[in-house]
């Protein structure tokens, strides 16, 4: 018999859910702010990096470009 353990969120993961508020405002108007997630220091380096992405930096090649697909 194989047994699994249960997964549980720790209490900074469970803080970020939505309140039982949030759902029914979310129910009620189609839309939910959600507190912040990420730090400052994790955005800036999100924006660095599609700063860099777009002014056409490259980490590697794409081994095989399949025939219908844009490249990156």
């Amino acid at each position: 018999m194989t047994t699994t353990e249960k997964y549980s969120l720790s209490e900074a993961d469970r803080a970020l859910l939505p309140s039982d508020e949030d759902v029914a405002f979310y129910a009620e108007h189609g839309w939910y702010l959600t507190k912040k997630l990420f730090t400052d220091d994790e955005v800036d380096g999100l924006v660095t990096a599609s700063e860099r992405y777009y002014a056409g930096e490259r980490s590697r090649r794409l081994p095989v470009r399949p025939p219908r697909l844009a490249y990156w």
